[in-house]
């Protein structure tokens, strides 16, 4: 009963929905901040997916203002299970809530505390924030950024765009937590995907001058570069030569992707079906991402016409995928449409929304047409076609 009570007079969560919000037995043995951590962590830990972020944003300072009132003093522990679940979720602003908190209550935060505010607002996109606690961390002494903030900083960097000689003097400064070789590698991997092909290239020829060892992930990096427009076959086709020449480095489905990526950049279908029949041989199942690359390949190949082998050829990855229990990932979905659209197919964008919303894609279904045609606000668009090409190819 007071766990309830304490529910439904928060301010931040109250009304039917309140007795939910908490795992059962979630306060029980709750004493001290140990306890508490422990408790929040299982709390949190009952849900998934969205409901977890759900349950993280309406009622976790509700679970903590708990604890607190059975006489727990939350510390350090507690504050930390409760703001790397933020950072997990990209929850910025509840992360600074909880950070204020922690100042209000007289706990001195530490290095840890500053890289899960720096992965929360890396995460939600707010590179100002980013720079506003990089640049705190950096002013509190006797606190010194490690390899975790290091990477948190660079990875904001990138996704937002800094200017190469900025990104340079980051990683410079950086090295010094870097030391060993296998550190090295994975700075040198991290940033690797955010440079143009020159850039790539002379970081590469700078990584095997140190005498260091590429291994998978590196290589999977370069192929990321190679894949950015208009695509560089040649040098992916050098770095596919590595990796098999390579003692050690046993290619995975991501390396595979990737190079996926590259072909479909460079709309090289014949390629694409070679790439599939070596992940075949080598015993791996595709996932989501490699039916994806392959069907966007097709679309892009096809290129308005109706009548190109890479529309059936399409079709049938749409229904391998669809067979091998990919149906859930509304991507392929989407992918199928837009092909359908392009090409003026109006039956098969009809079967394949039918198809999409019977699987539980209606909304994304509705939004996905809504953008294709340009139509604001319908249920069911009659599409402006000017030819119908009639195919089964979505069933």
């Amino acid at each position: 009963m007071l766990r309830r009570a304490a529910v439904l007079r928060s301010k931040q969560w109250s009304g039917p929905l309140a007795s939910k919000t908490t795992a059962a037995g979630a306060t029980r043995g709750v004493v001290d901040d140990y306890s508490a951590a422990r408790a929040l962590k299982r709390a949190v830990g009952d849900r998934r997916g969205g409901d977890r972020r759900t349950f993280i944003l309406k009622a976790l300072l509700n679970c903590m203002a708990e604890y607190e009132a059975l006489g727990a003093r939350l510390g350090k522990r507690t504050f930390g299970v409760a703001m790397g679940e933020c950072a997990n979720q990209g929850l910025g602003q509840l992360c600074d809530k909880l950070f204020a908190m922690m100042k209000a209550k007289g706990l001195a935060p530490d290095v840890a505390t500053y890289n899960m505010l720096l992965k929360a607002h890396r995460v939600d996109g707010n590179y100002a924030s980013v720079c506003f606690y990089w640049g705190l961390l950096n002013s509190t002494p006797p606190l010194r950024p490690d390899q975790v903030s290091h990477i948190e900083y660079i990875k904001a960097s990138l996704r937002h765009q800094v200017p190469r000689a900025t990104l340079y003097g980051m990683v410079d400064a950086a090295m010094v937590h870097f030391s060993t070789p296998k550190a090295k590698l994975a700075l040198y991997t991290l940033i690797l995907p955010g440079l143009p092909m020159k850039g790539a290239l002379a970081l590469h020829r700078g990584v095997l001058a140190e005498g260091l060892r590429p291994d998978l992930v590196y290589y999977t990096a370069l192929l990321t570069v190679a894949a950015k427009a208009p695509g560089d076959e040649a040098f992916a086709e050098d770095v596919m030569r590595a990796v098999h020449s390579t003692a050690g480095v046993i290619p995975d489905l991501t390396y595979y992707n990737a190079v996926l990526q590259v072909y479909q950049t460079t709309l090289n279908l014949p390629k694409c079906v070679a790439v599939l029949k070596l992940i075949d041989k080598a015993g791996m199942e595709p996932n989501v991402t490699t039916f994806n690359r392959v069907i966007t390949t097709c679309a892009h190949c096809a290129d308005g016409d109706a009548q190109h082998p890479a529309i059936d050829f399409a079709a049938l990855t749409f229904r391998t995928a669809m067979q091998r229990g990919f149906g859930a990932y509304a991507t392929l979905h989407y992918s199928m449409l837009e092909l359908y659209h392009s090409i003026g197919d109006a039956q098969g964008v009809k079967q394949t929304a039918s198809q999409a919303r019977g699987m539980g894609h209606g909304i994304a279904v509705t939004k996905a047409l809504r953008k294709m045609t340009g139509i604001a606000a319908v249920q069911d668009p009659e599409l402006p076609y000017e030819r119908t090409h009639s195919a089964d190819r979505a069933a």
